[in-house]
């Protein structure tokens, strides 16, 4: 089994926890739509921090969830959506992720299933 910590802490607490344990990283980073809109640089910072972390784990990068709906019946809404997804799916590679993790945007009682699914 793989065990993969959330980098949703300070990057000095995940070094901590990274030097101790040998666990896998999750990129949270990236999930925010203003992050995605600086990415170069962010990109940039999140390597300085973990400078030598990143090379002999497994890395997952959850994607982008906040207004995020794959699912909704507005093609504008799923268009800016898989836009950012994209976004992510090329910071992923780059990262050379294992894994992503995306939320599908569903929500009971509120989306209606079959129009969602289609």
């Amino acid at each position: 089994m793989s065990i993969y910590v959330s980098h949703l802490i300070k990057t000095e607490d995940m070094q901590s926890i990274l030097d101790k344990y040998n666990v896998n990283i999750e990129i949270v980073n990236f999930s925010s739509a203003m992050i995605l809109d600086r990415q170069a640089y962010h990109i940039e910072e999140f390597n300085r921090g973990l400078e030598g972390y990143l090379h002999n784990r497994s890395i997952s990068l959850h994607g982008p969830f906040v207004d995020m709906s794959p699912g909704s019946p507005d093609k504008e809404i799923r268009r800016v959506t898989l836009d950012r997804f994209n976004q992510c799916y090329s910071i992923a590679k780059e990262f050379k992720a294992k894994h992503m993790v995306f939320h599908s945007g569903f929500i009971p009682k509120v989306s209606y299933a079959p129009e969602w699914l289609e």
